[in-house]
């Protein structure tokens, strides 16, 4: 399986995506998630894939991994094909399944496009590595793949999310993958630093926001009519366009809080 995105060095962290053809829907079931869950834990187990963090949305699967003794490449690989087929029987022998009939007919519509493959392709061909070589890009990198089930409006935190890393990183407590944490200050508006720092289901400290002040200062002065006018202004001054009056001001300044 070519790509024209390559790896670096293999024991660096990498973040890659597995995307579903067509971009279907197909993780909306747990079976599914689950089969590729056991696939990870068994490169874990025996292929020597070290996971940094992972996700399994919908459509598609974010992984942050390195490898000390296999390549990544190699690994990605083997994923991928028994996910792939796994998956699809899975689909094709699951008798609740409503959308069989039309997953597999666009499983089988972009195999036979495509000469690597006999009847189906479940996974689009490229995986997107991009090398985490600094601790700065690795914690954006790690922040955009928990941020997805919230920005997807499935959860509104991310470690609500089942299948993720986030909990492993947001809370005390493991997730369903065994990962390789990183110190990290993580996400800096999120005001965590490192691991596991609150308990489960408690949101991150916020910063307190200081509350804004609207100072507004007016001014009174007696015009030659002998009228009282009221102008408002900005640190005292005039408002722009006001004719400058003749008789000396006096300045009367108050506070009102911003709405």
């Amino acid at each position: 399986m070519s790509s024209k995105y390559k790896i670096g060095e293999d024991a660096i962290p990498h973040f890659v995506t597995f995307t579903v053809v067509g971009w279907i829907d197909v993780f909306s079931r747990e079976m599914y998630k689950e089969k590729m869950l056991e696939s990870l834990n068994f490169c874990i187990q025996k292929k020597g894939l070290v996971v940094y963090a992972w996700i399994i949305m919908t459509n598609h699967v974010h992984l942050i991994i390195s490898s000390h003794d296999n390549k990544i490449a190699d690994i990605v690989r083997d994923i991928k094909k028994f996910t792939s087929r796994q998956i699809i029987e899975l689909v094709a022998q699951n008798p609740k399944e409503s959308r069989k009939a039309w997953m597999l007919n666009i499983f089988s519509f972009v195999g036979k496009g495509n000469k690597s493959n006999t009847n189906y392709q479940f996974w689009k061909q490229d995986y997107h590595p991009v090398e985490l070589n600094t601790n700065e890009i690795f914690e954006q990198v790690l922040l955009y793949l928990h941020e997805n089930p919230v920005r997807a409006g499935l959860v509104w935190e991310p470690w609500h999310y089942k299948y993720s890393s986030a909990i492993d990183y947001y809370t005390s407590e493991n997730g369903l993958l065994k990962i390789e944490q990183r110190m990290v200050f993580y996400v800096r508006d999120r005001g965590i630093k490192g691991p596991g720092a609150p308990p489960r289901g408690a949101p991150p400290p916020q910063k307190k926001k200081k509350k804004k002040k609207n100072w507004k200062f007016f001014c009174k002065f007696r015009s030659e009519t002998g009228r009282i006018n009221r102008h408002e202004s900005s640190f005292g001054r005039l408002a722009p366009n006001r004719a400058k009056p003749k008789y000396s001001l006096k300045y009367i300044s108050f506070k009102i809080n911003k709405c």
